[in-house]
């Protein structure tokens, strides 16, 4: 029995390890239970008021279109926030499948949940009321089956739409059982489109105009309503919302949809272009004020899982279309359902999932990752951004010393002072490049941010005996490697800088002042490399970086008998930065070859500095002055927002590889600084304080962060599909969901810190107090099985888990310590 246990904590291990580091909304519904048997439901594309609902029997003609003989509800409307409700009448036999059907008549309308809708020449806005065509409109949904005294939600949606016709498609030509397509159909959409929980009929509807609804939504349902919204957006161009709806339900049931077009764009839709659209409709969202689009919230999340996909969808080699997988088991309900859940759970352990080698696996692939950008990966990248800087610097001082004619560069050379590096920058008029090169440099690296430089025009500079510029007293931890930069810029900033600063005499006299300002839009095209030792970056032509910056400067110079001194004031604010590179960095055996992108929404460094020097008067320094001490402060804060990071591309060896990508967004960043000095003549007093403020529980920074890569999984047919989404909700909060696809089959895990609880209870003298801490995962697979697992461990790390599985909101199974799985029918077995 222990062993059980053992094995059973063991298939959570990857899960919980996973949680620990990251440290349902919308939706129309049927009704409960009752003696007859309600369907009920949302539609959105976007929310359709006034609509036309009816449900048929589901059945095709001969000729491949429906059957509409057998009506098995009343005609009923959806009011004004979509939803509707249908009571099946005798005509419904119990186990059929039920097509369901929304049509317009005069007065339909449709809340405008793309960019714009238009007819003709009239443009309805986002969240307006698109009045929709009573001929041409129809959009549908296909039940699987139905249970006579139980009320059911089926959503219709353009994805649901084009489930129905490629299920019609599939009873017509393949011969079909009808209930049996519409759940193959319902499955395949959700797999094409990357839907969690496998089927699209259950998932929420989101007004995506209302900013309540919005709100009110989790990441998941706020992804699918996105998704639905933008086949519409992504295929209508200058047409109509109905053209749209069927020209994408006609090519998904014909061919399905490819990642890319492999650069050969044709007139089908791929993913990249959905999810391109889903992003273009996000923004609109949030437009809103009154949504809750900050880090931490939903839709954030949501945007950034639909930005890896994106990514993913772009760089994907597979440019076939695909109609998706559907699981072999996707037809099972109930009970049924819920054993092969297990079996599904076990399978996966078997896989290597949860097993020693399974963590071996992951292992591996994390360390593939680690020697990639590990050791003198660091160096590499130092020495592209001291390039950066000196980039900075030298079109700078283009600017500031332009005469009436451009003037070339020759030889400028950028010192930073930190580290001793020299950059060389050479600037060609006619062509506006700039060339920056370090070349004859070492470096040896003694802990992080921290290194000693050695410099030399002689390439024969001795290892044992170095000199230049030292940058830091401590002893270097690894052997002095050779670094080298040679990095190409095409210019087309432009700069308007206020020189005041620079043209201050040497003898300032009391109330010397100016207020300056300095902007820049920045525009480079630029490519090159980096190396350290046998580490190397390299960037093709294809990057770019670009943003606008502004900086504002006040100056003031005192002076009287006791003292003199300088007050200045200033920030820089950065707007808009973004950075593009395709790039591939090499680092011994490993290597990464992908892109890179980084945007920065808004940023501001604010500095207050200010430094007095007491002073007596002497016959001695030639400034008539004998300094008696110095006092300088230093004040600074900075904040910063709407970071986003995206790094997609292959980590390989020679003998792995792994496809992979991390979408990163970040806000809420502030960090405030003091720095004080005071040196007094005597030696005495003297002192240094520094001190920067920490996150608190109301100010920290939030976080969202998507990756995706594929797992290799024994007696998988297919590499597996890993999307890990995260968020962080809270200094020491945050959830994270972990979506696994394999086959057509999918599980998901859940998991949210701030649903944990602890309970502490005190011995009778009170000396010792326990407490017990009880931590949830829910886990659900392709058919909507769920099985909720409640950790509950201890200070040392001494508990247990147990769990319940469930399958449409019916228990089905416990799963106690041990690992045991009992059932309702009395059976049991091993989770393992």
């Amino acid at each position: 029995m222990t062993s059980n246990s053992n094995h059973f904590k063991k298939l959570l291990l990857p899960l919980a390890v996973s949680a620990t580091l990251a440290a349902c909304g919308g939706g129309g519904g049927g009704g409960g239970s009752s003696a007859s048997t309600t369907v009920g439901g949302g539609t959105n594309k976007g929310i359709i008021k006034g609509g036309i609902v009816n449900a048929y029997a589901f059945a095709v003609k001969d000729d491949g279109t429906i059957d509409k003989g057998t009506m098995v509800a009343t005609e009923t409307t959806t009011d004004s926030k979509g939803k509707y409700t249908l009571t099946l009448n005798s005509n419904y036999q119990e186990g059929d499948a039920i097509y369901i059907e929304i049509t317009a008549a005069d007065g339909t309308v449709m809340v405008c949940d793309l960019v714009n809708c238009d007819i003709g020449t009239t443009t309805y806005a986002f969240g307006q009321d698109y009045p929709l065509d009573k001929d041409t409109f129809s959009m549908s949904a296909v039940l699987p089956k139905a249970t006579k005294g139980e009320g059911v939600s089926v959503n219709v949606t353009p994805l649901t739409n084009a489930a129905a016709a490629l299920a019609a498609k599939s009873v017509h030509e393949e011969d079909i059982d009808p209930s049996s397509a519409a759940s193959i159909s319902n499955g395949k959409v959700a797999n094409a489109l990357g839907i969690p929980g496998g089927s699209i009929i259950s998932q929420g509807i989101v007004d995506l105009t209302d900013p309540e609804s919005v709100n009110a939504a989790d990441a998941d349902t706020l992804s699918y309503n996105l998704k639905a919204a933008a086949v519409v957006q992504a295929g209508k161009g200058t047409g109509t919302v109905e053209d749209a709806l069927s020209n994408f339900t006609e090519q998904f049931s014909d061919i399905g949809l490819a990642k890319n077009d492999g650069g050969s764009p044709d007139a089908n839709l791929t993913l990249a272009e959905i999810f391109a659209a889903a992003d273009q409709i996000l923004d609109k969202v949030d437009d809103n004020e009154e949504v809750n689009a900050g880090e931490g919230s939903a839709l954030k999340q949501s945007g950034s899982d639909i930005g890896a996909e994106k990514t993913v969808a772009e760089n994907s080699e597979d440019t076939t279309p695909s109609q998706g997988e559907a699981p072999t088991d996707i037809e099972l309900t109930g009970l049924p359902a819920t054993k092969a859940f297990v079996r599904q759970i076990r399978n996966l352990a078997n896989a290597n999932i949860s097993t020693t080698k399974g963590q071996d696996n992951f292992a591996d692939e994390a360390q593939l990752v680690s020697d990639t950008i590990d050791g003198e990966a660091e160096a590499t990248t130092f020495v592209l951004a001291l390039g950066m800087e000196a980039l900075g610097e030298a079109v700078a001082f283009l600017e500031e010393n332009k005469g009436d004619e451009p003037q070339s560069l020759e030889d400028y050379e950028y010192l930073d002072q930190n580290t001793g590096l020299t950059v060389v920058v050479n600037f060609n008029k006619d062509t506006e490049e700039l060339k920056l090169e370090i070349a004859d440099a070492k470096v040896s690296f003694t802990s992080v941010d921290e290194y000693e430089v050695i410099t030399s025009s002689d390439p024969e500079v001795s290892d044992s005996e170095p000199v230049g510029q030292k940058a830091v007293a401590a002893e270097p931890t690894t052997e002095p490697v050779e670094v080298t930069l040679s990095l190409t810029a095409h210019n087309q900033s432009v700069l308007d800088i206020d020189d005041q600063g620079d043209n201050l005499p040497d003898d300032q006299e009391d109330g010397t002042s100016y207020t300056a300002q300095s902007t820049a839009n920045i525009d480079f095209a630029l490519f090159g490399s980096s190396t350290a030792g046998d580490t190397s970056f390299e960037i093709t032509e294809n990057s770019v970086l670009s943003g606008s910056l502004v900086y504002n400067e006040d100056y003031e110079y005192y002076e009287n008998d006791d003292e003199h001194g300088r007050i200045q004031k200033g920030d820089v604010t950065a707007t808009d930065l973004k950075a593009k590179l395709e790039a591939s960095l090499t680092n011994g055996d490993a290597k990464f070859v992908g892109s890179f992108e980084i945007s920065l929404g808004d940023a501001k460094f604010v500095y207050d500095e200010s430094t007095n020097d007491q002073h007596v008067a002497s016959e001695v320094e030639d400034d008539g002055w004998q300094t008696t001490g110095i006092d300088d402060v230093i004040k600074h804060n900075l904040t910063a927002n709407d970071l986003s990071i995206v790094l997609s591309g292959e980590f390989s060896n020679a003998s792995d590889s792994l496809l992979a990508t991390l979408s990163l967004s970040a806000s809420n960043f502030y960090e405030e600084c003091t720095y004080t000095e005071t040196d007094n003549w005597d030696g005495k007093d003297d002192a240094e304080t520094s001190e920067c403020s920490e996150e608190t529980e109301s100010k920290f920074v939030s976080a969202s962060v998507s990756l995706i890569f594929t797992l290799n999984l024994d007696g998988v047919d297919d590499d597996a599909e890993v999307k890990l989404s995260g968020m962080r909700t809270g200094l020491e909060d945050g959830t994270l969901d972990i979506d696994l696809s394999y086959n057509g089959n999918s599980l998901s895990l859940d998991f949210d810190s701030e649903k944990d609880t602890t309970t502490e209870t005190t011995t009778e003298d009170e000396n010792e107090t326990t407490r017990i801490i009880s931590r949830s995962f829910t886990v659900t697979n392709h058919n909507g099985v769920k099985l909720v697992l409640t950790e509950t461990y201890d200070e040392e790390d001494n508990g247990t888990v147990t769990g319940k599985i469930s399958h449409g909101g019916e228990q089905y199974a416990t799963v106690d310590e041990e690992g045991i799985v009992r059932y309702t029918d009395e059976t049991f077995e091993s989770a393992l």
